[in-house]
């Protein structure tokens, strides 16, 4: 018989209400010298103005667990509110004439591109190599040599993954909510499969996503080399909501799936996003921001746009946008033209679809 997760095993929103407003500077300075709080946008009007700078390269959007590419729907329209950052689309893992065939529409120009997983609910292990393979099509699309990826939550672990099977095209790689030292949560699922509550498969994501797990150890043991391969890491997280940590009685900083605790790698900066710290009755003093800054809804708030913005506006040292460069279709199929820079897009189109 299946029954539903127990409420005591989620953030309830009254334990939420009465966990009392944290010092994030404090908090920071606690957890090391390469944390420190993400800045806030004080003034609401200056959410609402925010246009994303234009990117010096595509970047791929890669969600988590159970997610779809819908995940970034806010970030990627804030990332396209500048007309040069051109909507790439949607990339599905054995789909590539679709998505080539929407690059056709403006050749060279995609900047904001999606992943789509073809299984969220499997291991890193077996989807990272999804992450390469997007990569892999998004620079035959684009010209491109170089790729940012951002993540959510588990899409940390594909990118990781593919970093650790020698993807070397990676330029920044920033991390949203990551558990990159695991996270209890998934112990817990574990533990109430084995009762019955099997919501997602025992064997596949929440294996890898345990605290103290095999997957979380190999993967953290290479990171010193992995990180080798970017030209830049960032981890970007939230705290506020009660996060089950090491047992399901207790419970620490964090978003509510994720312990702040558990988000950061050695040598990797880390920004914290948390309350204000504004007293009420001030102009701009927000309440229940734990809400705002939770596991799922932090990736659609303006602080963590306006951060990705200014990481992927940066230019690579001596990076420059190769000359000649053309649409490798051979990628899709061996029979397809390399095509060059100057061709008749439309004509094709119709001719091979």
């Amino acid at each position: 018989m299946k029954i539903g997760i127990p409420a005591m095993f989620t953030p309830a929103p009254v334990g939420a209400a009465l966990n009392p407003r944290q010092d994030v500077q404090e908090l920071c300075d606690q957890l090391g010298p390469s944390v420190e709080p993400l800045p806030h946008l004080l003034k609401p009007e200056q959410a609402l103005d925010l246009k994303a700078p234009t990117l010096q390269r595509p970047v791929l959007l890669v969600h988590g667990l159970a997610q779809q590419a819908d995940t970034w729907v806010n970030m990627k329209n804030y990332l396209c509110s500048n007309p040069e950052n051109h909507y790439g689309g949607v990339y599905r893992p054995g789909q590539d004439i679709d998505f080539y065939a929407r690059q056709m529409d403006q050749p060279y120009e995609g900047k904001v591109y999606v992943l789509n997983l073809s299984n969220n609910l499997a291991s890193p292990a077996q989807t990272g190599q999804e992450v390469q393979e997007a990569l892999s099509k998004i620079r035959g699309a684009t010209g491109q040599t170089k790729i940012d990826v951002v993540t959510h939550s588990m899409g940390a672990f594909q990118a990781r993954q593919a970093l650790q099977d020698g993807e070397d095209t990676m330029a920044n790689l920033i991390m949203i909510a990551p558990p990159n030292q695991g996270a209890f949560g998934a112990n817990l699922l574990v533990h109430l499969g084995k009762v019955g509550v099997d919501r997602y498969p025992q064997d596949d994501a929440l294996q890898a996503l345990r605290l103290g797990g095999d997957y979380v150890e190999g993967l953290n043991q290479s990171w010193s080399q992995d990180k080798q391969r970017l030209h830049s890491a960032t981890i970007i997280t939230g705290i506020g909501l009660p996060t089950p940590d090491k047992n399901w009685k207790g419970a620490t900083s964090g978003d509510g799936m994720v312990a702040v605790g558990r988000a950061g790698l050695p040598e990797t900066p880390m920004f914290v996003a948390g309350d204000n710290g504004l007293p009420a009755g001030h102009p701009d003093y927000r309440d229940f921001q734990m809400f705002r800054y939770n596991h799922l809804q932090i990736v659609s708030e303006a602080e963590v746009y306006q951060k990705v913005g200014q990481i992927l506006e940066q230019p690579l040292p001596g990076a420059s946008r190769p000359g000649g460069v053309q649409l490798d279709l051979s990628q899709v199929d061996p029979n397809f033209p390399t095509l060059p820079l100057e061709v008749d897009w439309k004509s094709l189109q119709t001719s091979m679809f």
